[in-house]
Parts: C-alpha cells; structure tokens; sequence
C-alpha cells in the first residue's frame, strides 16, 4: 500500500509552488515564448514581476495571463505582447472593481513603474481613452516601447462592462540590472 501524504504536506507543498522565485517564472515564460509546445501549466499563475503606480496607490503583482481566475489575485500579462523590458508594447489587464479600480483617476505624466527580476523599468503615461471591447488594436506591438493597461469601462457598471479604459505610457530610460550596486563603505573608482 502507497502511504499518502498527510493534508499538511500537501498545504506545504502548495506553499512552495506558490512561492517560486519569481525569477524562475521570468525565465519559464520566456522559454514558454521560444517554444510553446513545451508551454509547462505553471507558467500560467507564475508571478512574472510587480506594477506600481504611487500616485494611485496602486500595487499589485503581474502573473501571465488573462483568464479569470489570474486576474481575481493578479494584474494579467497579455500573452501575445511584449514582456517587460522587451521591445514593443507590453500588455497588462486588470479587473476595474479590483487591482485597477483607482486606474479612472489616471492622469497625462503619471509614473508607472514595474519591477522585474530583469529590473525595473518607469513609464510615463501619454494618455487614456474609452475604447469599444473589439478595439484589440492597442495591444499591437509599437514601435517605441510602451505600457498598454487595460480594464473594463464604465468603473462602477455593474455586470459586463460595455467599453473598455486603456491607458498608453512609453518607457523612460532603461533601468535593467546590469551590475552589482557597489558595496558600503568601499570607494568606487572614476
């Protein structure tokens, strides 16, 4: 007879899988993106890295994808988009009564910022629209690296949304882990 393992095992080991790295996702999603027939389920709900935006107090950790269950514990990376710090434009979706129910009071220069285990990287909001559900055209890639935030429209509809609120920013200078930082106490050289 196989010994099953006992409840708390199994809270622990669902603990630990919920608790990967999150660089360890980063690099399992890009894999994903170089061969998506190897695409492992966890990928899924693997937390790619963190949005910011002080000003409307909102914080929240990005997984990758858009299904429901993701977006109720997480802002959502658009699949087929640019992933943070990668050229093209990178796509975030959000439930308006959640993780992006400030996102209304947005304003022209707000600064967005996401970390990464790549790094971390600022955006400067060029602006926001109401757009009909169809207009799938503004997660298209640009040429200039960009931030594209979507979530249902009006904020305080109940049921399904009708529109939806899209908010456009473009990456400020690149801030990717490159070096060490220096350490205390040694001076650096010039």
């Amino acid at each position: 007879m196989i010994p099953r393992p006992s409840n708390r095992r199994l809270e622990l080991a669902l603990i630990l899988l919920a608790l990967l790295p999150v660089g360890a996702a980063f690099r399992v999603c890009e894999q994903a993106r170089a061969s998506p027939s190897a695409t492992p389920a966890r990928i899924e709900s693997a937390p790619l890295g963190r949005i910011e935006i002080r000003r409307l107090g909102i914080s929240a950790i990005i997984a990758q994808g858009t299904d429901d269950s993701t977006l109720k514990r997480a802002v959502g990376h658009v699949a087929s988009t640019s992933l943070p710090g990668e050229p093209g434009n990178v796509g975030l979706a959000g439930h308006r009564d959640g993780l992006f129910r400030g996102l209304g009071r947005v304003r022209k220069n707000d600064l967005i910022r996401i970390v990464t285990p790549r790094g971390s990287y600022r955006y400067r909001v060029a602006y926001s629209a109401v757009v009909g559900p169809h207009r799938v055209d503004v997660l298209d890639s640009t040429a200039v690296r960009s931030l594209t935030l979507i979530t249902c429209y009006p904020f305080h509809w109940i049921g399904h949304a009708p529109k939806r609120f899209v908010v456009r920013a473009v990456q400020l200078e690149p801030l990717a882990r490159t070096s060490r930082p220096p350490v205390e106490g040694i001076a650096r050289r010039t």
